[in-house]
């Protein structure tokens, strides 16, 4: 299936040459996670769990359209690694166009960013490769010179080359940063995603469900979701799409090695549930290595 670009892009790539490359910045990044229920599985026992390194790179323009507005335009590349499950490892590159609204002068003013972002998303398993439409908003207020609070919503679609990666949700947040000391910062916060999710299971157990062997309820449902047989987690391993709701929370603490430099420890619990009560819960803790060129 070819996947053709829509028409925003072209909007976005607009914004993109409008931005003047006298402001610039280049960013990267390399994380690696330990991941509980990497695999996204219902039934606990059949859960993988996984080991992943990302790199992520991004080179930033910004523009002052405006005393109190500023366009920031960004090229954004990603490589992910995931040991055991290799069919996981993903390439991406993308662009970014954000608009930013400061409310005022000084550092307490309030600041609304809002914007959106394409991405081509590559799998080795290529039926799960596809491009990422996102419209995201946030709204950040510094209380005291230490303390900043952010609230955040998005909007995403994944178009994907075969049906049960196909994916559309809407996420609203809350994130809290406060610096303890000049290298210390301690972050927090915590989002509900509305929307669709892919998850995965063993035969042994999906059998089960499409079969009537976990009851109708469970049966009615599985049986009317795209699904497919990929071996990713496993042979006969199934994966498939879901209506959920799904609760992040996170907690980072981050050290400042140079005025360029930042190492964050990350730890963030998912707690999914699907449109008939099933729940699918996942952890992940992360460090990282972030630098600004």
């Amino acid at each position: 299936m070819r996947l053709t670009p829509p028409l925003f892009t072209i909007a976005l790539a607009t914004l993109l040459a409008a931005v003047s490359a006298r402001a610039h910045d280049f960013r990267m990044g390399a994380t690696l996670t330990y991941a509980e229920n990497f695999s996204r599985t219902s039934f606990a026992p059949t859960a993988k769990d996984a080991k992943l390194g990302d790199f992520d790179a991004a080179y930033v323009h910004a523009k002052q359209l405006a005393p109190n507005w500023t366009l920031i335009a960004a090229l954004e590349g990603n490589a992910e690694a995931v040991s055991r499950f290799s069919a996981m490892n993903r390439l991406g590159a993308g662009a970014r166009a954000t608009l930013r609204h400061k409310f005022g002068l000084g550092p307490m003013a309030p600041v609304l960013d809002a914007g959106a972002a394409f991405t081509s998303v590559n799998f080795r398993e290529s039926g799960r490769s596809g491009w990422r439409e996102e419209a995201f908003a946030s709204l950040s207020q510094r209380f005291t010179e230490n303390w900043r609070v952010v609230a955040t919503a998005s909007w995403e679609t994944f178009t994907a080359a075969h049906a049960p990666f196909d994916t559309h949700a809407r996420r609203l947040g809350l994130e809290t940063y406060y610096d303890v000391t000049d290298t210390w910062q301690f972050g927090a916060g915590a989002s509900r995603l509305d929307g669709q999710l892919v998850a995965n299971a063993a035969w042994s157990v999906w059998s089960q469900a499409i079969g009537g062997g976990l009851g109708p309820t469970v049966q009615n449902y599985y049986t009317s979701i795209p699904w497919e047989i990929t071996d990713t987690f496993g042979d006969g391993w199934v994966a498939y799409r879901v209506d959920c709701r799904a609760d992040f929370r996170w907690a980072q603490l981050t050290a400042r090695l140079t005025e360029h430099t930042s190492m964050p420890l990350r730890y963030e619990s998912v707690k999914v549930v699907n449109r008939i009560g099933i729940r699918y819960d996942s952890a992940f803790w992360s460090l990282g290595v972030l630098h600004r060129f």
